[in-house]
């Protein structure tokens, strides 16, 4: 119904305005942004991937998707992305910070980044 929103197998994931990685969304994310003439940067984090950056991987496989399928408006993508997964709030002794974990948004980690990534490059160079 009105207010959902589906990834590209229709495997619904929250309630709310479509996110721009819909099929079905992407021309309006496309005109938004020629519209303000910036390259499409497509994110995966964010309302794309429902707030949850464990969703980023599955995002990015559905942007590959859509541009396996003809979509050549996304020119890249943007990821969340730490050297650990997860973020940390500033505590009061900064002592007690976690390296390589963001103090901002949520990140997956290194080792699972490289591993989309090259996924992700395998499946367009296939597909070319």
């Amino acid at each position: 119904g009105a207010g959902r929103s589906f990834i590209c197998r229709r495997k619904k994931l929250r309630r709310g305005a479509l996110p721009s990685r819909t099929k079905e969304n992407c021309w309006t994310w496309r005109q938004k942004w020629i519209w303000w003439l910036l390259v499409p940067v497509f994110p995966c984090s964010h309302g794309n991937s429902s707030k949850d950056y464990q969703k980023q991987p599955e995002v990015l496989e559905c942007v590959v998707d859509q541009i396996l399928a003809g979509n050549n408006s996304i020119s890249g993508v943007m990821i969340e992305s730490n050297l650990k997964a997860g973020s940390q709030k500033i505590p009061a002794d900064i002592t007690q910070l976690k390296y390589g974990v963001s103090i901002t948004d949520a990140c997956i980690d290194w080792s699972k980044t490289e591993e989309i990534l090259l996924n992700a490059h395998a499946k367009l160079k296939q597909g070319k």
